[in-house]
């Protein structure tokens, strides 16, 4: 029987969330703070405002059982955690050192404020060293602030429709909610019973997934933030450039989906890639001791990027689902993309072995059509078996809904 989640008043528990972010986000600047602080008890008070977001992180796991957004809230509350341990606990140094760079001054000359300010921009996402790079690549002159907020808006319009079309098509005609019938009950799953099935609901239901959670929302937030006057056109247009903010997948390179590596490191949620790869090189260079440049150190550090990643959405399904073990698929998910990288890199290494340069050079749009299909099967493979326990619960009910299109076909039928 599908898992029933605690009921609430919506507006309540998004108060409760939004009030626990900010005493997260809080508790994070002042860590960073200690961090940037040139006082010899920096080291101390750092470690004391860190234990709190722990404290806070753990909570999320009793009061996050709410659907898709107490799962979405304790899903981002992790993967702050890990970021501020990289930032405060693993490589505090290299912290220091980037907003040095980026001030072109040593911390001890820099005031209070000017640090507190620094400390707030790092625990909000601002990857520092990283506006320059986005100011160098943009060569064109920024548009006016109605054509951009026109332009999100399109954006934004065009996400919703396309989101509902498939949703409509999903409702009608279930491939993305194939049925698995039971002795207790029909379940949803995207597994399907065969492999085309799969392609096709492994893709039905991550496009409106994609356009729901994330494009949507970011290009709303941005004519918000334009129009207010609460950020420049240029200040979003940073945001949409750097990986490390905005939005977390790069839908303006979709060439770039010709490979599970390129997926995970250029495309999606690299947001978390630049936190997590900190993590895995002290695991591999300080911990173990692995020489930098090697195999061994490059493979280690790949499996534990994707070890970390898959514990940060595993504790979260925990904290949705109310059962363990195993919640969801999460960590199984994320340990098999290191395994299918791992297998691809083995391949294209062979490749070039087999054939000369200039026939792959000559034959490259061959090789990305591939490896698209390459890398939509690994994920129509290895997506249901993380995702069906969610779905089983009905945490991905919204997603699947036809919340405009349906609404007013029905009302529009009802007066004839």
């Amino acid at each position: 029987m599908a898992f029933k989640f605690a009921q609430g008043p919506a507006l309540a528990w998004t108060v409760f969330y939004f009030c626990l972010t900010l005493a997260f986000l809080g508790l994070y600047a002042c860590a960073v703070a200690a961090v940037l602080s040139p006082s010899p008890l920096a080291l101390r008070w750092r470690i004391a405002c860190f234990l709190p977001l722990v404290a806070i992180t753990l909570a999320t796991q009793k009061v996050s059982g709410h659907g898709l957004l107490g799962f979405h809230f304790s899903s981002g509350v992790w993967m702050s955690l890990f970021g501020a341990a990289e930032q405060v606990l693993v490589d505090p140094g290299r912290t220091r050192a980037a907003v040095e760079r980026e001030l072109g001054l040593r911390l001890e000359a820099v005031g209070t404020n000017q640090r507190m300010e620094w400390a707030a921009k790092l625990a909000s996402g601002d990857a520092v060293g990283e506006k320059r790079l986005a100011a160098s690549a943009r060569k064109a002159e920024p548009p006016s602030k109605w054509l951009f907020a026109l332009q999100r808006t399109l954006t934004a319009l065009s996400a919703l429709l396309v989101a509902e079309l498939i949703n409509v098509y999903n409702l009608s005609q279930t491939p993305a909610l194939y049925k698995i019938h039971t002795r207790i009950a029909s379940l949803p799953s995207l597994a399907g019973s065969f492999l085309v099935q799969r392609y096709a609901n492994v893709l039905l239901f991550g496009v409106p997934l994609v356009l729901l959670t994330t494009v949507l929302p970011n290009a709303i937030g941005d004519v918000y933030m334009v129009m207010t006057g609460a950020e420049t056109v240029n200040q979003r247009l940073e945001q949409l450039e750097l990986p490390s903010r905005g939005s977390p997948i790069r839908v303006s390179s979709p060439m770039l989906l010709y490979s599970i590596r390129n997926f995970w490191g250029k495309w999606w949620h690299q947001r978390n890639r630049w936190f997590l790869t900190a993590h895995a090189r002290w695991l591999a260079h300080r911990l173990l001791g692995l020489q930098r440049g090697t195999k061994a150190s490059a493979y280690t550090q790949l499996f534990a990027v994707f070890f970390l990643s898959g514990t940060m959405h595993v504790l979260p399904e925990y904290g949705a689902l109310g059962r363990w073990p195993p919640a969801g698929g999460g960590l199984r998910f994320f340990l098999l993309q290191a395994v299918g990288i791992t297998l691809e890199d083995f391949a294209i290494r062979a490749g070039r072995r087999i054939y000369r340069a200039e026939i792959i050079r000559d034959t490259a749009w061959g090789w990305k059509i591939g490896g698209f299909l390459w890398l939509w099967t690994w994920l129509a493979l290895t997506v249901p078996q993380w995702l069906d326990p969610l779905l089983h619960a009905g945490l991905y009910d919204p997603v699947f809904r036809s919340w405009v299109v349906l609404p007013l076909w029905n009302k529009f039928e009802g007066r004839i």
